[in-house]
């Protein structure tokens, strides 16, 4: 059950890393919109905001160290 954690704790990081980005995904599409109606903003989308949130980051990697001591922890 111990070695079982480590798994959960890896899987739940990694969906809510993922959720965090997909919200802040759709909160920058929106404003993104709303600029180029109003015509004060270029019309591509060209933010890139995976390395804008260092929780999206840290969360990524305390899930694949989480990973990691499944892995390991195993044997």
């Amino acid at each position: 059950m111990e070695n079982n954690k480590y798994l959960i704790f890896s899987v739940c990081f990694f969906i809510f890393s993922g959720l965090l980005f997909t919200l802040e995904k759709i909160n920058w599409s929106i404003y993104w919109f709303a600029q180029v109606k109003t015509g004060s903003f270029p019309n591509y989308n060209s933010e890139n905001i995976l390395f804008d949130n260092l929780f999206v980051i840290l969360f990524i990697i305390i899930s694949i160290v989480f990973m990691l001591l499944f892995v390991f922890k195993k044997k």
